[in-house]
């Protein structure tokens, strides 16, 4: 397991902002994440995905 913040990337720090908000809603989803391996890893790819289309919408920004 990766654990060197020094090499973050702005796509994980979006992600991990991602996780956050949608891990901070209602207990169900909490729990989801707790007991399913397969959720988890479900989320986890959403945020990065999340994270991609941050990363696009500030690009397009930033070349306007």
């Amino acid at each position: 397991m990766e654990t060197d913040l020094n090499n973050m990337t702005m796509r994980d720090l979006f992600a991990a902002f991602a996780l956050a908000g949608m891990l901070s809603g209602d207990e169900e989803t909490k729990n989801d994440w707790k007991d399913d391996e397969t959720t988890a890893y479900y989320y986890s790819v959403k945020a990065y995905s999340w994270a991609d289309t941050m990363i696009l919408a500030r690009r397009h920004r930033n070349a306007t």
